[in-house]
């Protein structure tokens, strides 16, 4: 019960911060022909991420391409709980990764780090008040070879939906799967408190 629960908590969050977009998202990415590789890998960012997106940096590495990418938009996460608020953090960045990862497969991306920076209410104990200061809050790093092991991953379609807009079901099967399958460089989120 609490599992079904859970998952219907977090395909509200996703489709809440994705519906923006929805029918852009709903067939994927669209890419001309006659972009570099490394032109179709920031342009599939772009069409992904799309506001959330902060910075995005693609280089060429003996492997194929790796692309740095800074996320996050300007405004703050909110939540019911804090109980879930690492999980659906999680799930969004592995939504991310996953569309994006997918996608780049023609354009041979290989790796992906992801950086979350949020804006948030700091208590400042000289001036005596709450500021709104940014900060990288988690940054995790992937391949396609890890990733490529996870069951469905090329049989999925990473923009799958329901008829309400949210990730498919077996969307949300890889979506749980995925941090198992990356490396955390960076994890603050045990930091923030949710009041």
């Amino acid at each position: 019960m609490w599992k079904i629960a859970n998952t219907i908590l977090l395909a509200t969050f996703i489709l809440c911060n994705c519906q923006k977009d929805v029918s852009k998202a709903k067939q994927g990415v669209s890419i001309p022909q006659g972009l570099s590789d490394e032109q179709a890998i920031e342009l599939i960012c772009k069409q992904v991420y799309q506001a959330q997106l902060k910075q995005i940096k693609i280089s060429k590495t003996p492997e194929g391409y790796y692309a740095d990418i800074d996320f996050g938009g300007s405004s703050a996460f909110t939540f019911l709980n804090r109980n879930n608020y690492k999980s659906r953090v999680y799930a969004l960045t592995a939504l991310y990764l996953f569309r994006v990862m997918q996608a780049g497969k023609k354009y041979n991306l290989q790796t992906i780090r992801s950086s979350l920076s949020k804006p948030f209410h700091v208590k400042h104990k000289e001036l005596k008040q709450e500021i709104v200061e940014e900060f990288e809050v988690l940054r995790v790093k992937s391949t396609r070879e890890k990733l490529e092991k996870i069951t469905g991953w090329n049989t999925t379609s990473a923009f799958s939906r329901t008829q309400n807009g949210g990730p498919s079901q077996d969307v949300f099967k890889i979506l749980g799967e995925i941090p198992k399958h990356w490396q955390v460089e960076l994890d603050e989120l045990y930091r923030i408190e949710i009041k």
